[in-house]
């Protein structure tokens, strides 16, 4: 979770205890850039604990993975939440929509007071099956586009090519791959330019 001195720590806490709750090896990881909201977290947890179901469960959990990170400011919690590469993510700072947006690795990003992990768990319809353990530095949630084979077909009339022409010379010519250059040009050459090999342009 990442969340700066507007967070209500009351929720923040409800939240860490939620990621703590699937089981004794999950992470419980707050991010933030005010050590009050930190210290009142963790009083919220101490609070909140006894009257959970899961409490052995949550204790165990939040012992060896639970964490609080202090950032001096928010670009280094969000340097440090996108080089952890969570599978959840919520996020609960001003302005929180601009923090989401930079945000590139994250599983699910949960935006807002308003928007708890479980929300995505149970009813927005979210896709729940997450890439874990940073793997999200790498891998977007699963879809059904995951099992497909997908082939692409292009199809280029004589128009089309033309319109294209300039920018795929420059670009071959570019790479030192005239070859490629040529491979075009050689549609726009005449019939006895293309014999020959000069290329020339009709």
């Amino acid at each position: 979770m990442l969340a700066d001195d507007a967070a209500d720590p009351v929720t923040v806490a409800a939240d860490l205890v939620t990621q703590a709750e699937h089981g004794p090896d999950s992470p419980a990881i707050l991010v933030t850039t005010s050590p009050v909201l930190a210290d009142a977290v963790e009083r919220e947890i101490a609070r909140l604990l006894p009257r959970l179901e899961r409490r052995e469960i949550l204790e165990r959990a939040l012992g060896a993975h639970g964490r609080i990170a202090l950032a001096p400011d928010l670009e280094t919690a969000v340097a440090f939440v996108d080089a952890y590469a969570p599978e959840h993510l919520s996020i609960d700072t001003r302005d929180a929509d601009v923090v989401a947006n930079r945000i590139r690795h994250a599983g699910s990003v949960f935006v807002g007071r308003w928007a708890p992990e479980s929300a995505g768990d149970y009813a927005t319809g979210a896709n729940h099956v997450l890439p874990t353990g940073g793997l999200a530095r790498a891998a977007d949630p699963l879809s059904v586009e995951a099992f497909g084979r997908f082939t692409q077909i292009q199809r280029v009339d004589q128009s089309g090519l033309a319109a294209i022409r300039e920018t795929v010379g420059r670009l071959a010519t570019a790479e030192g791959l005239t070859a490629h250059r040529n491979a075009v040009e050689a549609r726009f050459a005449t019939p006895d330019a293309v014999r020959d090999g000069t290329g020339a342009r009709s």
